[in-house]
């Protein structure tokens, strides 16, 4: 027992080095055999638990699935605040945003029970029916949780979905409007038709009324020759086509609304950062269940990618947007490091394999130890055969402990060789697009 033991010491040893442990306010789990996996919790049914580890000092992670008939002792966070999760609007709408990665991470974030539904929004726009499609999703899940959108840029489609969501926030130096309806053809840019106009932007203001807003918003952000008026009645904002009052969007232009604007109008308020929503749609403090949604959303979209050559679009954006060059980039770097980490999940399944077979021999040694003492017990030469199965369980558990070892450590290398990988495309990765608002 006292080899097993030892090795099961080098066993816990090897799976602190590929990062067992380490997280600040993870749940804690200690399994009936001594082993202690620390992580987020990703997922949870009637008879396991998911948790994804994080390799420290790294980006890499992997996911460990826990019987709960096997789980000794469970130490969950303490977190403050009311639960929620983060869904992202991140790039081109059709092609690094879609109704299906926008459908999928609404999916993973129902088992962790958020109170609240941020969608962070960084989008020059994009295609009308994707922009549809997702904004029929947020308005049926506003029927069951609160739903914020944070806006760091919404132009075009983007807007249209910021405007889809009960409360909108703005960050300091963000801009939210310009949702013309536009064709994109092989030889370029063209209007549409006056009555599938007509037919967009009645159903883009039914999803503005619908989430609470005034309509003249999203009208403004759509008719050139729209004047909107903005006036101050009880305190609240009151807009109108004719004065008297300020002149929030004169004829000729199109509205692009700046966070001091959208406050004004009633529409959105301003926030520092995903902290300051929470305290303003709280009153308190709040904290994000689980990070699965937002990359479960992210990796659906990245592997999506397709636009065909003749798109029904909302044109949208400004001369400083990002190139649609430099986005593409990011998502390419960001399938990379999808691609990665499931290369780490491969390697860590192979060593968490390795460790149960080693593990399962180490008991059947010992069985066949303990059933040859219990038959040599009343026989004459009864201590000579026990002495023999005890060296013979000592070399067997030395026997099974550096198999185990030379097996894993080709898998560790590879592991460390990947989270350098993950960690230099991580760094590209930032130089290429802002990052998102994250608490």
């Amino acid at each position: 027992m006292k080899y097993k033991g030892m090795l099961r010491c080098g066993i816990a040893l090897v799976a602190a080095c590929i990062g067992l442990c380490g997280m600040v306010r993870a749940d804690v789990i200690v399994t009936q055999n001594g082993r202690r996996y620390e992580g987020d919790l990703v997922g949870e049914n009637a008879t396991s638990v998911t948790l994804r580890v994080e390799v420290p000092g790294s980006s890499l992670s992997f996911t460990q699935q826990i019987a709960k008939s096997h789980i000794k002792s469970w130490d969950r966070p303490n977190h403050v605040g009311v639960p929620y999760v983060r869904i992202p609007i991140v790039g081109e709408i059709g092609t690094a945003v879609t109704g299906e990665s926008v459908r999928k991470g609404l999916a993973e974030a129902q088992q962790f029970r958020p109170a609240y539904l941020v969608f962070v929004i960084d989008s020059n726009g994009g295609r009308v029916d994707a922009t549809f499609e997702i904004c029929d999703l947020i308005q049926e899940a506003a029927r069951k949780y609160r739903v914020v959108a944070c806006v760091k840029k919404a132009y075009s489609g983007g807007a249209m979905i910021a405007m889809a969501c009960p409360e909108i926030f703005m960050v300091p130096g963000s801009e939210m409007g310009a949702a013309v309806p536009m064709q994109i053809t092989r030889v370029g840019v063209r209007d549409i038709e006056a009555k599938f106009a007509s037919a967009i932007e009645g159903k883009e203001r039914t999803y503005v009324t619908t989430a609470g807003h005034n309509d003249l918003i999203m009208r403004g952000m759509m008719e050139m020759n729209l004047p909107i008026y903005l006036n101050q009645k009880d305190g609240k904002a009151v807009l109108d086509t004719s004065g008297p009052g300020m002149l929030l969007k004169p004829r000729g232009q199109i509205l692009t609304l700046t966070p001091e604007d959208a406050q004004k109008c009633g529409v959105a308020r301003i926030a520092g950062d995903l902290a300051d929503v929470g305290k303003q749609v709280t009153g308190g403090a709040w904290y994000e269940a689980s990070h699965e949604p937002w990359d479960v959303a992210s990796h659906v979209a990245s592997s999506q990618q397709q636009i065909a050559p003749q798109t029904l679009r909302m044109q949208g954006g400004s001369p400083n947007a990002g190139s649609s060059d430099t986005r593409s980039q990011a998502i390419a770097i960001r399938e990379q490091i999808f691609q990665l980490q499931a290369k780490a999940n491969s390697d860590t399944a192979a060593i968490n394999d390795l460790t149960a077979k080693c593990n399962k021999d180490c008991d059947d040694a010992n069985t066949n130890y303990h059933n040859t003492a219990a038959a040599a017990a009343n026989d004459r030469n009864g201590a000579y055969e026990i002495a023999i199965a005890k060296e013979t369980l000592r070399k067997r558990l030395m026997d099974l402990q550096n198999e185990r070892d030379a097996a894993v450590a080709p898998l560790q290398a590879d592991a460390d060789t990947t989270m350098a990988e993950i960690n230099k495309l991580r760094q590209e990765e930032a130089t290429e697009v802002a990052g998102t608002p994250r608490q």
